[in-house]
């Protein structure tokens, strides 16, 4: 349960904070307090309102173990995009598939999700 929880809090932070304002594909570098070293990738190319993308397909590429296991995950479909799902496992786990860039210049900042 550890390890999904840890899943979602890495992607919820990066689903929320791209930089560029375009539809493509996202890769992330991160690195959490557990140990866990990765790449997120993201495609996202279908323009939703409010400056978002939603994420058509996706991996976290674990490269070093702290609570995940090494290994290449695919990111969740939602079923009803651009509605937020609410997941079975973990329990009460959210999550929409869009990806809000960060554009301050006009104003905009990322989601919370």
């Amino acid at each position: 349960m550890i390890r999904f929880l840890a899943v979602g809090a890495i992607l919820a932070c990066f689903l929320g904070q791209a930089t560029q304002a375009e539809a493509g594909t996202y890769n992330f570098n991160f690195s959490d307090s557990a140990g866990d070293v990765g790449i997120i990738t993201l495609n996202a190319n279908t323009p939703e309102p409010n400056n978002a993308f939603l994420v058509s397909s996706g991996t976290l590429d674990v490269t070093n173990s702290g609570i995940i296991p090494v290994g290449i995950y695919n990111i969740v479909a939602n079923t009803n995009p651009p509605n937020v799902v609410t997941g079975s496992y973990p329990p009460g786990f959210q999550y929409d598939d869009l990806l809000y860039p960060n554009d301050a210049a006009h104003g905009l900042s990322p989601r919370p999700i």
